[in-house]
Parts: structure tokens; sequence; C-alpha cells
């Protein structure tokens, strides 16, 4: 892949970040973290006239693995995008400096250099009224009429360039189309903008419906009805792939094997004592609620539904349900295996929900609970029932 030319001083800097890359040492104090997530992690060095940006992609879930094996992996598909991009007169980060340790299934590391490009995020110029809602959609328009199509296309994605105009980020979001985006793909990039920027608070959405209008991308009366439909439909599938999180390895949950069977927990609760909880609780082979395993409260029902239960814990979690949510999930592997739900110390059935939501809670997420029989980690009713 053919990459730009280094200015004044940046060739030192980009040997030394060849250098980092290839012996996988620490990269030094001077080395800012910008973002540090379990599998992609950014720095922002300072040298020559200005600042390069340091992206590195870490293969450390099967995941990721498995869906990079036979495709470019993201910070290659990123500089490849950038150039292209760049190509059609929109301006974005240059790339510098692009590399791979291994190919196919032995990928395990990726990295991209780019230089910095100076501005200020979108969201403050807007604040600050340096630019304003018409200058979004014709920005929006001109993507659009260049097949520029961005699937992640929100106010931390913008940048406000010195030079007056909008600068791309995140480019590894991009699909370069041959012609220019038709209207589901235009109306899809306008919504997820529109939601950016009615969180930041920044534009409503009639305000920005008037811009598109103005802009000439959506038709007068109908733009309003179709963002708020455009909005909703995208919301729910990111609402749903957020759920899916707590499946695999992700910066907030970790998936891994036990000796019985395959653990899922939250990055903040420490293995160890998540398991120590999780084999007291299974020893009892007794389903239902327990008050407490050696700590900590558990609920034990077969592997399945806790599984759901974990899911659905999670999706109440991002409708806002107030309440404790459980740390771990625990499974035993094989036909009628069980699982266990390890929750925080201290935690009880009333404490999953507010007053007007317990008995959905009941009747919905827990629906014919077993009763426990009694003895060592039973209460001898019906668990979460009150």
């Amino acid at each position: 892949m053919r990459l730009g030319e280094p200015g004044p001083g940046e060739a030192p800097l980009l040997e030394e970040i060849r250098r980092v890359f290839r012996e996988g040492t620490v990269p030094s104090p001077e080395w800012q973290e910008v973002r540090g997530r379990l599998e992609r992690k950014v720095w922002r060095v300072e040298g020559g006239e200005g600042a390069l940006y340091v992206k590195l992609q870490l293969f450390r879930s099967f995941r990721v693995w498995f869906r990079y094996a036979l495709r470019r992996a993201p910070t290659e598909k990123e500089g490849r995008n950038a150039l292209r991009v760049l190509e059609r007169g929109i301006a974005a980060p240059e790339p510098l400096l692009a590399g791979r340790e291994g190919a196919l299934f032995l990928k395990r590391r990726s990295v991209l250099v780019s230089r910095e490009v100076r501005g200020v995020p979108a969201a403050r110029a807007l604040e600050e009224g340096r630019i304003g809602l018409e200058d979004l959609a014709r920005f929006l328009a001109v993507l659009a009429s260049k097949g520029v199509f961005h699937r992640d296309l929100h106010l931390g994605n913008l940048l406000a360039g010195e030079g007056g105009g909008l600068v791309l980020l995140d480019l590894q979001s991009l699909s370069l189309l041959p012609v220019r985006v038709g209207k589901k793909g235009l109306l899809f990039m306008a919504a997820k903008l529109g939601a950016s920027l009615r969180f930041q608070g920044v534009g409503g959405d009639r305000e920005w419906a008037e811009a598109l209008e103005g802009a000439g991308l959506l038709r007068e009366g109908e733009s309003l009805g179709a963002l708020a439909s455009a909005r909703a439909r995208i919301q729910a599938v990111e609402r749903a792939r957020r759920v899916r999180r707590c499946l695999m390895n992700s910066s907030a949950f970790a998936r891994e094997n036990w000796g019985r069977g395959i653990l899922f927990r939250r990055r903040r609760a420490e293995r160890e004592w998540v398991l120590r909880e999780a084999r007291a609780a299974l020893a009892a082979g007794k389903r239902g609620w327990i008050p407490g395993a050696v700590e900590a409260p558990c609920f034990v029902d077969r592997a399945r539904r806790a599984r759901d239960l974990w899911v659905d814990f999670r999706r109440r979690e991002l409708e806002g349900v107030e309440g404790h949510l459980p740390l771990a999930l625990v499974l035993e592997r094989g036909w009628g295996g069980l699982g266990c739900l390890v929750f925080p110390p201290g935690t009880s059935p009333e404490d999953f929900a507010g007053p007007e939501d317990r008995r959905e809670v009941e009747e919905r997420v827990l629906p014919g609970s077993p009763r426990v029989r009694g003895g060592e980690g039973g209460t001898g009713r019906r668990p979460w029932n009150h």
C-alpha cells in the first residue's frame, strides 16, 4: 500500500514506532494513550511539526481472529480507505505507515500510523458557532455524491478543520461505492448524525430535517417522519448488538473457559472470586435462589435458562432499568448441565427492579421458577418471589 511521505522530523519517529511494533516493547511515556480497549489501542505521539496517531489492532478473541483471517485487518482497511477518500477530495487523516504481524489464520497484530489533522471536534464547533447544521447537511451531500457511505457517522467522527472544512474520521467504517449513495444509505447516515446531534444537545430533529431539506437531500414535509423511522431501526439494531456483547470478549465482558464449562463475567469482577462463588452454588445440586454461596448470592437453573437470564439482565440494563445486576454467568458443559448467575454481595430479589417492575420481573423474566426444597443454599420458597 503506497502511503504518504513523512514530513520534517517524522522519519525518526516512524522508525521508533516500527521498532516498538517489531519488538513488542512498551511505548515510552511520551506516547499519550487516547483509547485503551481490549483489542484496539490508540496513542498520540508528538513529533516533527505535528503529532502522529498510532492505532494498534490486537487479535485476542476468537471472534475477531476468525472474522479477519481472510479479510484485511481493521487498520489495513482504514489506511486503504483513507487513501481512496483523499483521492475523492474529502479531507481525512493521511496514513504514513501500515504494518501487520502474521497472515491468514496467524494474524496477531496490525498497526496504522496517521498524521494528525488540526481542528476542533464538530460538537464543539457547533456550540461555538464555527459551523452550522447547514454545513453538516452540505458535507453529507458531498459524501453521498462521491459514493462515500459511512456506517458510523456521528459528531465524534467529524472534525472542523483549521481551513474551515469538515474532516472525516474513523475510516474503518466506510464503504466506497462506484456510484453515488442511494436514498436508503443517505437516510441511514442522516439519521445516525441526527441522533448524535440530539444526544449532544446541539440540534433538534426539526432543525436537522430543515437543514437536510435545504441541501436538497430529503423532500420537504417527509423528512421528519423518515428520520424518526430510520433512527428507530438503527437504535434497535445497535441495542441488539450491545446486548450480544455480554456473551463474547469485549471491553466490558470476558468470555473464558474453566474446568467444567464456560465463564462469562464483567471485567471488573475478579475471575477466581466469581468461580469460587459459582462452584459453591453448583455443588449444592439445587436450583433456585441461593442467598449466599460463600459470600455472594447466586441463582442456579438449567444452563440454557441461566444464559437467557444473563442476556435479559443485560437488555434491561441497556433499557435503563435500575437494580443490582449479575456479575458473572458460569455454565456447566454437557446435557443437563446447570448455570449459575453470581450477584454482588448483599443483593436480594427486591433489588432487581423498582416496585412497579417487580411483578414483570417475576412473571416475564423468571416464569415458573422451581421451588428450592430447603437445606444448604435454599430458602424454602419460590426464588425471587416476595
